[in-house]
Order: C-alpha cells, then sequence, then structure tokens
C-alpha cells in the first residue's frame, strides 16, 4: 500500500466508515438485532467462532472474519448485517489502553463473554491489573437487561460477578457452573470428548480440536446458546462442527505414526501453559514440543518464559526445541528443572531439520509460538517431508 492510499484510508475512510457502523447498528436494533461480544486472555476466536455456530441454529448470525485486527474488522463486521440479521458476534481483542473504548463506543454489547484474564500485551498494558482494568469495561458495558458470561474456572474472571450490572450466567468444570463438562478425554484419533451439563438435561460432545481449553470454549458458546434458547442436541451439533480456524490445536496425522499438533496462529503464557498441559495428557511415546518465543510482554518477558520453562518439566515433556532470543529463559529454566534435551536454535529451519531427524513412530509434537514467528513453516516442513 503506497503512503497517500495508507492516509486516505486509516484518516478519512475509515473514520467515515466506522461512523456509519455506529448508527447502523443503532438502525438495525430497531429490528431486534442482539449483539454478543467476546474477550479474554486466550481463546477469543474459537469460543466466537463456537457462539456463531451455536446462535446460527436459531437465526441469521454474523460475526467477526477471523485475523483482522478488531479496530478494521468491528466496523466491517456491522455493515454485513441486513435487517434480517438476528445475532452479531464481535470478538474484541484488546492490545493498548483505551482500545476496548473504542470498540465499546462502536457496539455495546447485550450480551458480554468473558474467557480468561492473565499477563498478555503487558508490554502495552502495563501489567495483570492493566489487562483487568481494559478487558472488564466489556463486561461493565452490560446493562441489567442484558447477561455477563464468565468462566467459574478463572478465579479473576468468577470474583468480577461482582462488579456487573447484568444477569450472570457460568461456565467451567466447576460445580459454580450451570453450564459445565466433565470426563474429558482425548481419543486414540486425536478427538476431545466430553460430557456437556445443561439444566435442560446432558449429551456426549466430540470436538475436532484438542484440548480442556477447547472444552471451555464450547462451554461458553453452550451458555450463549442456552440464552437464546438453543436445545442441547443442536448444541452439541454446533460446537461439533464449527468452522475450526487454521493453526489453532489442530492435530495432524504425518508417517510413521507421528502426530502433530498444529498451534501456531499464536503465543502467550496463559494459551501456552494450556497447550502443554494438553500435549502432556495426549496418548504417545515420547511428548516433543517446538515453541517459538511469546512476544509483547515487557516486563514480565524473562519471568514468563521461565515459568513456562519450569511447567514444561512438571509436565514430563520430554524434548523442546526453541527459536528467539526471549526462550534463553524458557531452555534454562527446563534445564535446571531436569529436561535434559531443551535446546534454543537460530533458526526454524535448523529445527525443522534437527527434528525429522530424530522422530520416531508414537511421538507427538506440538508446535506454538507468537503469530510474527510464522512457526507453522515448521508443521509443514514436517510434515511434507517425515
Amino acid at each position: 500500500m503506497s503512503l497517500l492510499k495508507f492516509l486516505v484510508f486509516t484518516f478519512l475512510l475509515h473514520p467515515v466508515k466506522r461512523r456509519i457502523a455506529k448508527y447502523y447498528l443503532v438502525f438495525l436494533r430497531i429490528f431486534g438485532l442482539k449483539v454478543i461480544c467476546v474477550t479474554g486472555s486466550a481463546g477469543k476466536t474459537t469460543t466466537k467462532e463456537m457462539i456463531a455456530s451455536v446462535l446460527s441454529q436459531k437465526g441469521k448470525t454474523i460475526w467477526s472474519q477471523a485475523n483482522i485486527d478488531s479496530v478494521y474488522n468491528i466496523p466491517t463486521t456491522i455493515l454485513r448485517c441486513t435487517p434480517l440479521t438476528r445475532f452479531l458476534v464481535l470478538e474484541m481483542g484488546v492490545e493498548y489502553r483505551g482500545e476496548m473504548d473504542f470498540y465499546l463506543w462502536l457496539a455495546k454489547p447485550d450480551v458480554s463473554v468473558l474467557t480468561s484474564l492473565y499477563l498478555t500485551h503487558t508490554q502495552f498494558l502495563g501489567s495483570l491489573e492493566g489487562v483487568v482494568f481494559e478487558k472488564t469495561k466489556m463486561i461493565k458495558a452490560v446493562t441489567r437487561s442484558g447477561y455477563v458470561v464468565l468462566n467459574a474456572d478463572d478465579e479473576r474472571v468468577y470474583s468480577l460477578r461482582k462488579i456487573v450490572f447484568g444477569k450472570v450466567i457460568f461456565f467451567g468444570l466447576s460445580k459454580k457452573a450451570q453450564v459445565r463438562a466433565s470426563n474429558i478425554e482425548i481419543t486414540k484419533d486425536f478427538q476431545t470428548k466430553f460430557k456437556l451439563y445443561l439444566e435442560s438435561g446432558s449429551i456426549q460432545v466430540e470436538l475436532n480440536i484438542l484440548g480442556e481449553q477447547a472444552v471451555q470454549n464450547a462451554l461458553a458458546a453452550s451458555a450463549v446458546g442456552v440464552l437464546f434458547g438453543v436445545e442441547i442436541e443442536a448444541v452439541k451439533n454446533a460446537v461439533q462442527n464449527f468452522n475450526l480456524q487454521p493453526h489453532r490445536m489442530q492435530p495432524i496425522k504425518i508417517k510413521r505414526d507421528v502426530w502433530v499438533i498444529d498451534d501456531t496462529y499464536n503465543s502467550n503464557p496463559l494459551a501456552l501453559g494450556k497447550s502443554l498441559e494438553t500435549l502432556a495428557q495426549v496418548p504417545g511415546k515420547r511428548r516433543i514440543a517446538i515453541l517459538g518465543e511469546m512476544k509483547e510482554l515487557g516486563r514480565f518477558e524473562e519471568f514468563s518464559h521461565r515459568n513456562l520453562g519450569k511447567k514444561a518439566a512438571d509436565l514430563g515433556i520430554d524434548l523442546l526445541f526453541c527459536f528467539g532470543q526471549a526462550c534463553r529463559f524458557l531452555v534454562d529454566s527446563a534445564k535446571k528443572n531436569g529436561v535434559a534435551g531443551a535446546n534454543i536454535f537460530e533458526s526454524k529451519e535448523e529445527i525443522s531439520r534437527s527434528v525429522k531427524k530424530i522422530l520416531k513412530q508414537g511421538d507427538v509434537v506440538l508446535v506454538k509460538g507468537s503469530r510474527s514467528l510464522e512457526m507453522e513453516t515448521i508443521v509443514d516442513s514436517i510434515a511434507s517431508k517425515s
């Protein structure tokens, strides 16, 4: 894009477009449109996709497109609606202070969904308190006639029940949740099975995405479904057949009975921790993690990487292949806690070559890293020439 086009788009076209979108949404509400907003430190996109799948069972649903900054995505998504649209599902990811205020100026939620709160984007948000302050603006924006959907298993999120104006519904594994799951199991063919409990009954669900974090996403979507009267069988079908976005805990079976888990869309301390937990639970002879450094952590960079190195050791991960300067802290911590096979590499190509040399039948490999590192190239390399 030329400089002139960039300036015209940023300072003329986009400001006009977002104002049109704001007032168009006011018009659409006359026809009964409901706005569902999603935020959190991890799992936002998968939760949003699952919610859209669930609500599509009840009426025409429009939702945010993947891989586009929310600043541009939200106005564009609003303008895709028509008076026949019943549900609008918006992902509201924040990286900077004050960003949520802009989103809420555009679209006030009828339902707010908060998945989790943890150290993410602290380079810009400053601290965990900064993350909590910015993300909780969305749940405070819900009026008394609206609903807030909260994760009962995240103590920071659960504690926010005291400060919201809207009615609250909880999801999670805890008995505190109205929408919950039990008997979570990763099958031999790398599906995630669990039993879903709603107030109307229970049902067995099988997801094509790995891990407890995926179950939590499904529970959040199920809770939204409950609010709008989606039957339990329809909820099951919706979360089992949602539009899974690429590079999010996707299991890929390659030659020699080796599985690669492609989780390369992005990485932060909470998401990486959950992915490592899933790796430790999957059936396999050796569990190997290929990790790129986590970005935008500011003063928490060393602390977070060291914590994840210790976690990998505690979970019994067999081998660590790491890339990026900040991973030196992760590797050092992992070695000190007993992972002898933890190493940092100069390039992704070097990692790919090294991993392909040592792969054995029954190995399971997790690949994860921040978006800018393009760790999916490692997945492609391993999968194509194994």
